[in-house]
């Protein structure tokens, strides 16, 4: 079955609603399947991870790749039917006057078919103007609608008149105003799932007012599918190198497919956490600190100060540190949180990071690393976002690591380095890029195991 991509003609519109209670829905009636997330993305793929029961993977042609995303597109859709959220407006990529790393790129890439999510508060013929546009202005194969924030079961009527008089795709259910669970939020985007119970919820309303039997009662699926090789949650355990990653309730912001990819190059991973663990995994040849929440942790993490005194020893010991965002709070002297609380961290690295209410950066990053590191050789490029409240009171007086390979682009998309670790807003991409997975494989297996 062809790939199914839910897109919507703009943020907050419910994508993510449908998305994660179609995921379930299916999963209930046997339907295998595989979720994606379109764009740089850490929240809505722990929910359709947590809905799909399987891991998350994102799919970016400007960050990735188009041949990154065709490859993965394609090992995916051998496991059942792919089933990718979008992100933004369905045209809504890095540059107004293109639609590139946009969810219909995406949708082109993968010869997907596309399922229409649009908010219907206060209209009905209008509502096949926007169904119009957005399938006529790219070409793209819409394969039907739904509509959300209905008024009644009467105004889906007038919705599902006024599409098929104008001869668009048909709608195939519709959602009332006020029938969604509030998901949770932060500035960031949604709370993680801490339970089912919602995800149970959206699918219940997606089975009851959508129509499925465009993909439960497909012949396709009549056929065994195997799958095998849906790949596991953890790298497999082996005799490679041995990598800590930290992932907690304050970090976790890392994409699945750099853990895939480290386990191919035969890295191991150990999980550790700064809230919890009093001690960093035995050991361990590196380390990774992804982004998160730190700052919504931070009284907790600057009590942990065993934890923290290892992290010191750690990293001045040279072995390979990568500290993302979160991770680089977490290295800095202090942090201010959202509401003027100042909390002591590892300092390790000499500055201090103030969240701020409005946004810090938003956006790619196209950097050039600037000297030999467990990333790779100087003038190896690497993709990433940015995406962060925080502010630095100083660039760190450390040694660069990378810096922005575009003239023009910021600053903020700047890597520092000291000894073994690397520091930076930046989040990197780095299951596209081949070697800096090997370089970062070669490093571990040069690194001394970590003995406290």
């Amino acid at each position: 079955m062809r790939p199914l991509v839910v897109a919507a003609g703009g943020s907050g519109s419910g994508k993510t609603t449908v998305a994660t209670g179609l995921a379930r829905a299916l999963s209930r009636r046997g339907v295998p399947l595989r979720p994606a997330k379109c764009g740089p993305d850490f929240l809505d793929p722990a929910w359709l991870a947590a809905a799909a029961g399987t891991p998350c993977l994102n799919l970016d042609p400007w960050m990735m790749g188009e041949d990154w995303v065709r490859a993965q597109a394609a090992r995916l859709s051998r496991q059942g039917l792919l089933l990718v959220e979008g992100v933004m407006g369905l045209y809504d990529g890095r540059d107004p006057a293109s639609d590139e790393g946009s969810t219909a790129h995406v949708a082109r890439l993968l010869g997907a078919e596309v399922l229409l999510v649009l908010d219907a508060s206060g209209c009905a013929r209008t509502f096949a103007a926007l169904v119009h546009g957005l399938t006529d202005f790219g070409k793209l194969p819409v394969c039907g609608v739904v509509a959300n924030r209905t008024g009644s079961d009467g105004h889906a009527a007038l919705l599902a008149r006024a599409l098929e008089s104008a001869g668009l795709p048909p709608l195939l259910g519709h959602i009332p105003k006020g029938e969604v669970p509030e998901l949770g939020s932060r500035h960031l985007g949604l709370v993680a799932p801490a339970d089912d119970s919602v995800i149970e919820r959206l699918a219940d309303i997606v089975e009851a007012r959508l129509d499925l039997s465009r993909w439960t009662d497909s012949a396709e699926w009549t056929e065994s599918v195997n799958l095998s090789d849906v790949d596991a949650w953890l790298p497999e355990a082996g005799e490679g190198p041995l990598l800590g990653v930290v992932r907690d309730e304050a970090f976790g912001f890392l994409y699945q497919d750099a853990l895939e990819a480290l386990r191919d190059a035969g890295v191991r991973v150990s999980w550790t956490s700064a809230l919890h663990d009093a001690h960093l995994p035995a050991g361990i040849q590196g380390l990774w600190i992804p982004g998160g929440y730190p700052e919504e942790h931070a009284a907790a993490i600057g009590r942990n100060a065993s934890w923290l005194a290892e992290l010191r020893s750690f990293c001045a010991s040279d072995r390979p540190v990568l500290a993302e965002c979160g991770g680089m709070i977490l290295l800095c002297r202090s942090v201010v949180d959202r509401d003027g609380i100042r909390h002591d961290l590892a300092g390790i690295l000499p500055a201090a990071v103030t969240m701020n209410r409005r946004l810090a950066a938003l956006g790619y990053v196209d950097v050039e690393l600037v000297a030999s590191g467990f990333l790779g050789a100087p003038g190896d490029r690497l993709r990433g976002h940015e995406f962060h409240y925080g502010s630095l009171d100083k660039d760190p007086d450390w040694d660069l690591a990378f810096a922005p390979d575009a003239p023009g682009m910021r600053a903020a998309g700047l890597g520092w380095r000291r000894g073994g670790t690397t520091a930076s807003w930046v989040h990197l991409h780095l299951a596209s890029r081949p070697g800096a997975i090997r370089a970062w494989a070669q490093a571990l297996e040069r690194s001394e195991p970590w003995k406290a």
